[in-house]
């Protein structure tokens, strides 16, 4: 299996795909949503922990989260590393975009 297509939270996976299928069912969103990243707090090692020195909280993993304007987050996915590179020239909008 090639790097890029290997999904490291494989065994957690069916609970992140869950719990997104139930945040849409319990919630109607609303026209106005964000893509915004957040960082959970992860002082260990890991393969898909980020470092981002200018953050309040600098190492962890990284998250990306579709919200809504009242903080509602209503799908959400781990951001495990680079993507292919075909991902990354198809979409302008940067990784926040893909």
């Amino acid at each position: 299996m090639p790097a890029e297509n290997r999904d490291t939270l494989y065994k957690i996976r069916p609970l992140i795909n869950s719990m997104n299928n139930n945040y849409m069912k319990l919630y109607n969103v609303s026209r106005n949503v964000t893509i915004d990243e957040s960082m959970i707090l992860f002082k260990d090692r890991h393969s898909i922990k980020q470092y981002n020195p200018i953050k309040p909280i600098k190492r962890g993993y990284k998250v990306w989260v579709r919200a809504d304007m009242s903080g509602y987050i209503t799908k959400f996915d781990v951001y495990q590393g680079k993507g292919t590179t075909e991902q990354a020239e198809d979409n302008a909008g940067g990784m926040a975009g893909n």
